[in-house]
């Protein structure tokens, strides 16, 4: 960040992250690994030397949250990615399932007139015929039996 704002920014904002200066006087820990003490008393070097050190922290806690950003945003990206491939499925599984809607549709229309021509020719014609429509059913049922399952 402050890259974007110049190292001045973070220079007049400092006070609000030195917790001694925010706390009193009690030493506290310092996030960065490679410190090892600080100086508590606020004379001349030392508070010089106390707020380059603070910048180093400033510095070191910006590039940890750089990285963090960068490793979120690439986890962001990976999941924009797999929502749209999560989308494109659902819109070629509606698509499918909107043709087959249709052919089940065009089944069942041809299914029904087939129905109506049974009922049609059942009233004009005589029980001998749908005697014979019905042995040549059951006659090609039994073929196809055996020729399936010989």
């Amino acid at each position: 960040m402050s890259r974007q704002f110049g190292p001045r920014s973070v220079r007049s904002f400092q006070h609000l992250h030195n917790r001694s200066a925010l706390l009193g006087e009690r030493q506290f820990s310092t996030p960065s690994p490679h410190l090892d003490s600080r100086s508590s008393s606020p004379a001349g070097s030392d508070s010089l030397k106390q707020q380059k050190l603070n910048d180093h922290d400033l510095e070191y806690l910006e590039s940890q949250s750089d990285e963090r950003i960068t490793g979120l945003s690439a986890k962001v990206q990976v999941l924009k990615s797999i929502t749209g491939k999560i989308g494109d499925e659902i819109r070629s599984g509606n698509s499918l399932l909107d043709s087959m809607n249709t052919q089940f549709a065009d089944t069942g229309t041809i299914l029904g007139r087939t129905m109506h021509n049974f009922k049609i020719m059942a009233e004009k014609e005589s029980g001998a015929t749908m005697c014979y429509l019905i042995f040549f059913i059951v006659l090609m049922v039994i073929i196809a039996y055996y020729w399936f399952f010989k």
